[in-house]
């Protein structure tokens, strides 16, 4: 059977742009009705299509469960200590987290229970950034079950001990990826985390049924201004059952964080819009076990 995929894209606006705002959502069409449409085709042209790919609307809703709109916000590495103090910015605002952790942070499960139980505690969600937070393409291909052994697993156990139940999410250092990694780490997790400095948006019905998903960096390095993300959450609030991805470090002044005012602006910002913070475990069915394959 075949789907189409259809992707709405617009550009990036930084603190000296103007933001204009981009659009990203796979539309998957239902195999038995592109089926319908092929066979209404002559052969030629429907073998045409079937080769080259067929844009084409869906009937197929974003919705699940017909969530609220809203963002998945998560920071990435080992700066524990600041994600600790900002807890109370995020209980202000009820927001709920993911912490993509790198797994020196977690040498061993004292150490790991001294530093996340905090995050934990306040029901936040821990997600697995490798053991050595090294660029995963060139790690994999030199030994794909050492690196899912040593650089995933390890690090995974270590958390799942810790939260007693599955970790369902993993984020790729520096964004680094290819298409053998996304193959191998989507039958490991619900969720695959990449990186990038454009807006990327997805659906409830993408992050339920599982797989690779963008985020967007919000990072001090990039410079993005408050006028193109509240751009991006207001065409957010517009669509139904849509989801935004949000990336961060450090909570702090550092190049890679953001400073403790921006995160206290966008957090407010997203209520105001009337949007909902999410965590992957938030798109696990209750029917659907997640993949724990080692």
């Amino acid at each position: 059977m075949l789907g189409c995929v259809r992707t709405i894209r617009g550009a990036r606006g930084t603190r000296d742009q103007t933001p204009g705002g981009r659009y990203s959502q796979r539309v998957r069409t239902p195999p038995q009705r592109l089926t319908s449409l092929l066979l209404g085709l002559s052969p030629g042209l429907a073998v045409a299509l079937a080769v080259v790919g067929l844009s084409c609307d869906s009937s197929e809703s974003p919705c699940v469960e017909g969530r609220p709109s809203g963002v998945m916000l998560s920071f990435d590495d080992e700066p524990i200590d600041s994600w600790v103090a900002a807890l109370p910015m995020f209980k202000e605002q009820n927001a709920r987290v993911t912490f993509f952790v790198r797994g020196k942070t977690s040498i061993d499960l004292k150490l790991a229970k001294q530093r996340l139980t905090p995050l934990v505690a306040a029901g936040h969600s821990l997600g697995v950034h490798t053991w050595h937070h090294r660029r995963a393409p060139e790690e994999f291909e030199q030994d794909p079950q050492a690196y899912l052994r040593d650089e995933v697993q390890k690090p995974r156990t270590v958390l799942e001990t810790l939260l007693g139940h599955p970790v369902v999410a993993f984020a790729y250092p520096h964004g680094n990826r290819s298409a053998d990694t996304d193959a191998a780490l989507t039958e490991r997790f619900h969720l695959v985390r990449g990186f990038v400095t454009r807006a990327e948006f997805t659906t409830e019905r993408e992050l339920t049924d599982g797989g690779f998903v963008y985020s967007t960096s919000i990072d001090n390095i990039h410079h993005v201004s408050h006028q193109w993300i509240t751009t991006q959450l207001t065409l957010v609030s517009q669509r139904r059952c849509t989801i935004w991805p949000v990336t961060s470090h450090e909570v702090g002044p550092k190049e890679w964080g953001i400073l403790p005012e921006d995160l206290r602006w966008f957090l407010s910002e997203v209520r105001r819009l009337g949007l909902q913070f999410y965590v992957p475990e938030d798109f696990i069915q209750p029917n659907t076990a997640p993949r724990l394959q080692q």
